[in-house]
C-alpha cells in the first residue's frame, strides 16, 4: 500500500537521523528536530484514525528538508517531490465525493481501514458484505473474510466490541440468498432492488429476529443464534 510505503520509507530514514544528527552540515538539534518530527508524523500517517494530521506533518517536513537542502546550496532530492505526489494522494480530503464511493473504493478503504469509523453504516456494512460474497463466489469463504476484515476494522478505530457474531452472519445468509435472484453490477444496484435490507430494525432481518433484543443480547454478539420460531 502507498501510505504504508512513505510511511515506513521516511520513517526509518528519520530514525536513522536521529541516531546519527551531526556531520551533515547544519547544527545537530535542526536535524534531531526535523528528524523526530517525521518519526512522529510516520507513526501517525499509518495508523488508520491519523492519516490526515500524519501526511500533513510529513509534508511539512519535506518542505523543511528542502528548505534545508536549499540554505546548503544543494538540489533536494527527487524523492522529496516523488513522497509529497504519494502524501497528496492518499489524503482523505481527496477521496471526499458528492456521492457515495465506488466499490472499488469502499472495498479498498474498508480492508485498510482507511474509511472513518462514521462514514461505516449499515448501508456501507451492506454493501462490503455484498462484495465479499461476489469476489468469494460462496458464502462460507466471504463469511471468513468479512468476519477477518471487519474484526480488523473494528480494532483499528478502538471498537473491537462492536463486532457482531449473528448480525454480521445472518446479514450474509441474507444478502447470500438474495444474490441468487439476480445478477447486480454493483452493490448500490443490488440495495436499490432489495430495499428491505437496508432498515435494520424493521427490514428483512425482522422477519426472523427480534433485532432489538438480538443485537443487545451478550451471547449473540459473541456466537451466531439462531433464530426462534416464532422470530423471536
Amino acid at each position: 500500500m502507498l501510505r504504508w510505503s512513505i510511511g515506513l520509507v521516511l520513517g526509518t530514514q528519520a530514525a536513522l537521523l536521529l541516531l546519527r544528527p551531526a556531520g551533515h552540515g547544519l547544527p545537530a538539534a535542526a536535524v534531531a528536530g526535523l528528524a523526530s518530527l517525521e518519526v512522529i508524523a510516520a507513526a501517525l500517517l499509518l495508523a488508520p484514525r491519523t492519516v490526515l494530521p500524519g501526511a500533513v506533518l510529513l509534508l511539512a517536513a519535506l518542505v523543511w528538508a528542502a528548505a534545508l537542502h536549499l540554505f546548503l546550496g544543494e538540489p533536494p532530492p527527487a524523492t522529496y517531490l516523488v513522497c509529497a505526489a504519494g502524501l497528496w494522494a492518499v489524503l482523505p480530503e481527496r477521496k471526499i465525493k458528492t456521492g457515495p464511493l465506488d466499490d472499488a473504493e469502499l472495498f479498498a478503504r474498508f480492508e485498510d481501514a482507511s474509511l472513518p469509523n462514521q462514514e461505516f453504516r449499515h448501508r456501507e456494512h451492506l454493501r462490503v458484505a455484498w462484495l465479499h460474497l461476489r469476489r468469494a463466489g460462496d458464502l462460507a469463504r466471504a463469511a471468513l473474510r468479512f468476519r477477518r476484515s471487519l474484526k480488523r476494522f473494528a480494532a483499528a478505530h478502538g471498537r473491537p466490541q462492536l463486532f457482531h457474531e449473528t448480525l454480521t452472519w445472518a446479514y450474509l445468509a441474507l444478502i447470500n440468498e438474495r444474490m441468487q435472484r439476480g445478477d447486480f453490477a454493483t452493490s448500490e444496484g443490488f440495495l436499490a432492488a432489495n430495499p428491505d435490507l437496508l432498515s435494520h430494525r424493521d427490514g428483512l432481518l425482522s422477519r426472523y429476529y427480534d433485532v432489538e433484543a438480538i443485537t443487545a443480547a451478550k451471547l449473540a454478539r459473541e456466537v451466531f443464534v439462531l433464530p426462534a420460531r416464532d422470530g423471536r
